[in-house]
C-alpha cells in the first residue's frame, strides 16, 4: 500500500512544477508583449548580442525593437561598433560583413561621425600618413548615411598642410607686429589640429585685447574729431577681422544712431 507521506510529497512536487511552468510561460508572454521582466530582458539581451556576433542585424534589430529598456542592447551595440572600427584597420577589411549595421542608423550615426573626427585628429597629431588616414576614414565612413561627414573628414585630411602653413605664417606675422595678417592666417588653422588650433585661438584673443583695443581708441578719437565716416570704416573692419567684436559693434551702433538724429 502506498505511503501517504510519499503520495503527498509527489503531489506537492507536481503542484510546484505546474506552478513554476505557468509562471515561466507568463513571464515569457509578458516579456514578448513589452512588459519589462528581468529574466526575459536578460534573455533578449543575450539573443541580441548573439545576433550581432553573427552579423545577423535584422534579427538583432527585431529583438532591439521589441525591448523597452534598451541599455543592455545599446552597450552591446557600442562594443560591436568598436569592433568594426578596429576591423577597419585590418588588411582583410570587407565592408559587406558590417553593412547591415545601417539598420541601426539612429543609434550609431553620431558615434561613427565622432570616430571619423577622432581619426582625423590623430592624423593631425602624426599618428598616420595621409594615405593611411584616407584609407581608414573611407572605411569607417562607408555607411550610406555618412556621405557628408566622410566628405568633410577627407577635406580636413587634405587641408593639413595648408593648416600648418597658415599657423606658421600667423606666428611669423604676430612676431613681426603685423596683427591683421596674423589673425587672417590664424583663422585658417583647422580645428582638427588641436594643439595648433588652441594656440591660434589664443593668438587671436591676444591680438583682440591689444591691437583691437588700440583700434577702438583710434575710432573714438576719429569720432571726437568729427571723422565719423573714418570711424565707421575702422569699426566695420575690426568686426569683420574678428568675426564679431562686441565693443566695436556697440560703438558702431551708437555712431549710426547719432547720424540718424
Amino acid at each position: 500500500m502506498p505511503n501517504k507521506k510519499g503520495i503527498r510529497a509527489s503531489v506537492t512536487v507536481a503542484v510546484i512544477a505546474f506552478i513554476l511552468s505557468v509562471i515561466c510561460v507568463a513571464v515569457i508572454i509578458l516579456g514578448y508583449i513589452g512588459v519589462d521582466v528581468p529574466l526575459v530582458t536578460f534573455t533578449k539581451a543575450s539573443r541580441f548580442e548573439t545576433a550581432l556576433g553573427e552579423h545577423n542585424y535584422q534579427a538583432a534589430y527585431t529583438v532591439y525593437a521589441s525591448t523597452e529598456e534598451k541599455s543592455a542592447e545599446l552597450k552591446y551595440l557600442k562594443a560591436h561598433l568598436e569592433d568594426y572600427f578596429e576591423y577597419c584597420k585590418g588588411e582583410e577589411y570587407d565592408f559587406q560583413a558590417y553593412k547591415g549595421l545601417e539598420i541601426f542608423r539612429n543609434e550609431i550615426e553620431s558615434l561613427v561621425e565622432e570616430r571619423l573626427k577622432d581619426e582625423v585628429r590623430r592624423y593631425y597629431s602624426g599618428a598616420y600618413s595621409e594615405e593611411e588616414a584616407l584609407r581608414l576614414v573611407k572605411r569607417i565612413g562607408k555607411f550610406s548615411f555618412m556621405e557628408k561627414a566622410l566628405s568633410d573628414a577627407v577635406d580636413e585630411i587634405y587641408e593639413k598642410t595648408a593648416s600648418e602653413t597658415a599657423f606658421s605664417k600667423g606666428m611669423e606675422y604676430y612676431n613681426n607686429g603685423e596683427y591683421e595678417l596674423a589673425v587672417k592666417e590664424f583663422k585658417k588653422v583647422s580645428e582638427m589640429d588641436t594643439v595648433r588650433y588652441t594656440t591660434a585661438l589664443d593668438g587671436i584673443e591676444r591680438i583682440r585685447q591689444g591691437y583691437g583695443k588700440s583700434k577702438l581708441l583710434e575710432a573714438e578719437k576719429m569720432i571726437g574729431a568729427f571723422n565719423k565716416e573714418g570711424a565707421q570704416e575702422l569699426l566695420e573692419e575690426l568686426i569683420a577681422l574678428f568675426d564679431g567684436y562686441p565693443e566695436a559693434e556697440e560703438m558702431l551702433s551708437k555712431l549710426r544712431e547719432t547720424e540718424e538724429e
